[in-house]
């Protein structure tokens, strides 16, 4: 579908829901349901029931569903930095060996004594709990909020994930109910031909025709048989197509509830569409989280400059051992820093971030020309549709009743068959044709949902 295919705006895509700050994980998708022997369960599906199916299994949306986990992983590293961060250790060391003259205790005059070369051997035992609080960090405080945007971004692109695989799906079953319409024609086709090889051959025989309208209608009947098989592959492979793009076995026997009938739907004013499109679209929404994410961005960069202030605080025990000499011990401080120069390095994080910044601007800007265009294309295109199909039908009809016309002209003995199958010709491309309108008109509706971000507001 074009509006799947197009640029960031309409991708993967990258593909993810706003929820808290510390939402639990979605779930995990769940399988198609498979017979106690291994056999897959016979499906019967509406267009609605491929599209939840598609939007819980296709592999498209379960990748985005485990990238909102790293978002929310990522904002809880961010976040740490700012909670106070609680250590416990424990060291016993045997010291064998102290050379006091290589640390300057000779320089040291005790009156009245001498200090030995060396100490030891000695034991000395320390166990302790260390905190450290920041205190002020706005680079810190910032750089979380960066990563809730994204984390935020990454919920919405889920979000639009979802919406993609149930267009996807949609489109998809579509093609089955035209591949399943087309098969009949050919059937059909293939029947009427056997009918007039039949007629043309009592014809012959009764003296009435000539051989060459027996070949003629042989010849026919051979081209709608290869049809007829060019119609079972592809009605096959169409099948195929949407078992893969609702992720469950191919082999999954599938009957299809819905079809392609023509419902004709009143479209909105142009510019009612375009405000709806505008302010739904998830891709919008995403690019405007992404730009609030760079906006902190550049603050994580430029607050590099300011002071940090930390504070620092343990308490434990020291001794030889646990049960020698051991008494409480501790310390408290605070500690101010501030970079003075730090050669250039914080200026140029400022530049790449602002560059990172003015990028995601853009992208927004053009998203929003993204959504008009794509809002103006599949509105014209939903008001074509309606008016091709009325044509194709009457095309339709009217190759029907040539099709009789010729069929009565040539039993009456009135020229030979070359009318008959012309005309059958001519209504076997009439019927593809009506075919093709009313796929195109049901993708258009699709599309037109899709690009009004109301994919999931799709009614059949």
């Amino acid at each position: 579908m074009a509006a799947m295919m197009r640029s960031r705006s309409l991708a993967p895509a990258a593909a993810m829901i706003a929820t808290a700050f510390l939402r639990a994980p979605a779930p995990a998708a769940q399988p198609a349901p498979a017979l106690a022997a291994g056999q897959p369960k016979p499906l019967v599906l509406s267009i609605a029931d491929a599209m939840a199916l598609a939007i819980r299994n296709n592999i498209q949306a379960r990748l985005a569903r485990a990238g909102t986990i790293g978002a929310k992983g990522r904002v809880l590293q961010a976040a740490s930095a700012l909670l106070p961060q609680v250590t416990a250790s424990a060291f016993q060391n045997r010291q064998y060996k102290f050379n006091l003259d290589a640390e300057g205790f000779n320089l040291i005059k005790f009156p009245g004594a001498s200090l030995p070369a060396a100490l030891g051997p000695y034991n000395i035992f320390d166990a302790r709990a260390q905190i450290t609080q920041n205190l002020f960090d706005l680079s810190a405080w910032n750089r979380t909020w960066q990563s809730e945007a994204a984390r935020k971004a990454m919920d919405l692109d889920l979000r639009l994930a979802e919406d993609n695989v149930a267009a996807a799906a949609a489109i998809a079953y579509v093609e089955v109910l035209r591949a399943a319409r087309d098969l009949d024609a050919a059937r059909a086709d293939l029947e009427l031909a056997e009918s007039l090889l039949k007629l043309a051959r009592d014809k012959y025989e009764a003296g009435t025709a000539a051989s060459i309208d027996v070949t003629r209608a042989d010849n026919q009947r051979a081209q709608n048989k290869m049809r007829l098989i060019d119609a079972e592959v592809a009605n096959n492979e169409s099948a195929i197509r949407l078992k893969h793009v609702l992720g469950i076995p191919i082999a999954t026997p599938l009957t299809l509830s819905d079809s392609l009938d023509f419902k004709t739907e009143s479209l909105p004013a142009v510019s009612t569409a375009v405000a709806r499109g505008l302010a739904r679209r998830l891709e919008i929404k995403i690019a405007d989280e992404r730009v609030k994410a760079d906006e902190h961005g550049v603050r994580v960069a430029q607050f590099q400059r300011l002071p940090t202030l930390t504070a620092h605080g343990d308490y434990g025990w020291s001794g030889n051992t646990p049960s020698q000499n051991v008494i409480p011990t501790g310390s408290a401080g605070i500690n101010l820093a501030m970079p003075l120069f730090a050669g250039g390095r914080i200026f140029g994080d400022v530049l790449v971030a602002k560059q990172a910044l003015e990028e995601e601007k853009s992208r927004l800007d053009d998203i929003f020309l993204q959504v008009e265009q794509d809002v103006r294309s599949s509105w014209d295109e939903s008001r074509a549709a309606v008016e091709r199909v009325s044509a194709a039908v009457t095309a339709r009809k009217l190759s029907k009743d040539e099709v009789a016309l010729a069929r009565d002209r040539y039993r009456a003995g009135v020229g030979d068959n070359i009318e008959v199958i012309t005309a059958q010709t001519s209504l076997s491309e009439a019927e593809a044709q009506e075919l093709s309108a009313l796929a195109r008109y049901h993708d258009s509706r699709v599309s037109f949902a899709q690009a009004l971000g109301a994919i999931r507001d799709f009614k059949y």
